[in-house]
């Protein structure tokens, strides 16, 4: 909804949405994602004991969507274990690489019930199955007595309750579009995101075994999980993610729409005009990233960002339209990360192609 949503819709689906992302806020999501994660080293394990080579995209995709499930929706799968879970399956194809964009565009500012009455039928038949599942979440988190688990549905809903009037919060219509969005944006992007991630550090052994002495200086205690704080303490972690998002931006393309008439160093613009930015290409300028093609985590030390244009780098865009969710997605990936390289090592096989093959779907 953030996506397409403009005006008043826009700020105040945004002014609910945004303290969701609160440092408070996702501490409490952290046990959540901490338990996907659980399941993921027991695979890892497993792949480990075998001494066989594995697809880390595939592990990446369970991963992310298991997290997205628990942490955005409150809905327990087996996205992991099994990739024909229901709700996995409904997940897995309302992101649907094909249908991806046209569901975006679809989903106009406010759903009334039934939610998909406004919405094209062709381009929103994926969405269904996952809709409605997320519909009798709602309705039981609303009879629910005991304490809530604290996933991002649970907030939204609990927005709508503290809302001061009913033209300040969101509707129930607006809450389901917006985990809808959250999903469709977050799965590609987080999934692609840290699976480059993974292939960088395998290329890069060197860098690799920086991150993981790092990891190991501040995770001290093998009984313990990370905490949002520990994971917010590794600054080279935060240098490698970023370096990544730059190599290989998920949203490699991104679109703004033009409010008024304007001129900007000379050129005018005129209210309605789309604008597209081709992040990618802005990524691997050698005039503001000398070497583009070379894995640089130093590129992002306090130093050297301090010294170039903050909008030399846009893997979230930039300005009050930046993506709501960017803190959860860093904080997914880096968690994840965290987790592996504390106990495992990344490397190349004979599988792996190098360079990578980028192909440009709903995300690179």
């Amino acid at each position: 909804m953030l996506t397409v949503a403009r005006g008043e819709t826009w700020h105040r689906v945004r002014t609910t949405v945004s303290p969701i992302f609160s440092t408070h806020k996702m501490k409490m999501m952290l046990p959540l994602m901490n338990s996907s994660c659980d399941v993921m080293m027991t695979k890892l394990q497993q792949a480990a004991e075998s001494g066989e080579s594995f697809n880390m995209h595939r592990l990446s995709q369970g991963l992310t969507m298991d997290s997205i499930l628990k942490t955005i929706f409150g809905i327990e799968s087996e996205a992991q274990l099994n990739f024909d879970d229901p709700a996995f399956v409904a997940a897995r194809e309302a992101v649907d690489a094909s249908t991806f964009r046209k569901i975006l565009q679809s989903i106009v500012g406010i759903l009334p019930s039934p939610i998909m009455k406004l919405c094209s039928g062709v381009f929103l038949s994926n969405l269904n199955d996952l809709v409605k599942i997320t519909e009798k979440v709602i309705e039981a988190k609303k009879k629910q007595q005991e304490p809530k688990r604290k996933d991002m549905l649970d907030m939204m809903l609990e927005a709508i309750a503290e809302g001061e009037s009913k033209s300040k919060h969101m509707t129930e219509a607006e809450v389901v579009a917006q985990c809808l969005i959250f999903m469709l944006a977050g799965y590609e992007g987080t999934n692609s995101a840290l699976t480059f991630v993974c292939y960088n550090l395998a290329t890069n052994p060197d860098i690799q075994e920086k991150l993981q002495q790092e990891i190991d200086s501040v995770w001290t205690d093998d009984d313990q999980v990370p905490s949002y704080d520990m994971v917010h303490q590794l600054s080279y972690l935060d240098m490698v993610v970023s370096e990544t998002l730059r190599m290989y931006p998920p949203a490699f393309v991104q679109t703004r729409e033009v409010t008024r008439d304007c001129i900007i160093q000379g050129r005018r613009f005129r209210k309605g005009t789309s604008i597209l930015m081709d992040v990618y290409s802005l990524h691997h300028d050698p005039e503001l990233w000398p070497e583009p093609e070379r894995f640089n985590p130093g590129r992002f030390t306090a130093e050297a960002k301090q010294s170039r244009s903050p909008y030399a780098y846009l893997p979230f865009g930039a300005g009050p339209r930046n993506c709501v969710g960017m803190r959860f997605s860093l904080m997914e990936i880096k968690l994840a990360l965290t987790r592996i390289l504390k106990k495992y090592s990344f490397v190349v096989t004979k599988d792996t192609q190098t360079p990578p093959t980028l192909r440009a779907d709903a995300v690179l």
